[in-house]
């Protein structure tokens, strides 16, 4: 049995790796002293290729909280209120309350936001690089259209042993990331 299962709005590249799991696992990696490997089986992630397809699966899928495991669902900031009918200043505790009131494993439900979206992890990995702000948003801006190349970035970040200060630097510089982190790590279990 697994720890929890993360599903993500985001989709995964041509690759069979997906990118921003392989940071996060990598991020939980480096904070408990396993492997990414380890934390990636204990931990796996579902890509559901959109927010609505999303929300979806957390009001119609009994199945992915099978056996008591939690489920992690990790929403974009820029589009989630809009798809639950709630203002653009709507906070977290009211997007994961509308998010829950329909899900019938709300209480094995995680909801988490990123800020922004995935294009803003690429611009702050970037800036933890040592690009320049403009730099960092022009290769983020171009890395929305290419999944190929967004996870190229991501998996490379994750991957690579001694980046381990870029990855933390990303975390203080996503506030948002550094949540999902934290909260996988609280679950993170060997099964």
């Amino acid at each position: 049995m697994t720890s929890a299962v993360v599903l993500y709005e985001d989709q995964r590249g041509p690759t069979k790796e997906f990118g921003l799991h392989n940071l996060v696992a990598s991020c939980i990696a480096d904070r408990i002293g396993e492997t990414v490997w380890v934390v990636k089986n204990a931990l796996p992630a579902i890509p559901k290729k959109g927010n609505g397809k999303l929300l979806k699966a957390c009001r119609e899928d009994e199945q992915l909280a099978a056996s008591g495991r939690k489920v992690v669902a990790v929403f974009d900031g820029d589009e989630v209120r809009a798809l639950l009918g709630l203002p653009a200043t709507a906070c977290r505790t009211l997007i994961r309350e509308r998010v829950e009131a329909d899900c019938p494993f709300a209480g094995q439900l995680v909801v988490v936001l990123l800020e922004d979206n995935l294009e803003s992890v690429i611009e702050a990995l970037r800036r933890c690089e040592g690009a320049p702000l403009e730099t960092a948003k022009a290769e983020a801006e171009r890395s929305h259209g290419s999944l190929e190349s967004r996870d190229r970035w991501l998996n490379a970040l994750a991957y690579d042993l001694e980046r381990q200060a870029v990855r933390d630097c990303v975390l203080r510089e996503m506030p948002s990331l550094e949540r999902l982190v934290t909260s996988l790590a609280s679950l993170f279990r060997i099964a």
